[in-house]
């Protein structure tokens, strides 16, 4: 079987970025980046190989 590594996937509201753009610190912002919203963006399905990676 053959190892394929990728890359990590970026995720998040990219907070560390955020707070050194604006000169706050990471603990004075709130990541809502969890989707959190329960009327979210309506997504169709996925095949399961999308789910592979």
């Amino acid at each position: 079987m053959t190892d394929v590594t990728h890359p990590p996937i970026r995720h998040g509201g990219n907070l560390l970025d955020a707070a050194r753009r604006y000169g706050r610190a990471s603990a004075d912002w709130i990541d809502l980046s969890t989707g959190i919203n329960p009327h979210g963006y309506p997504v169709p399905a996925l095949s399961a190989d999308c789910w592979q990676r």
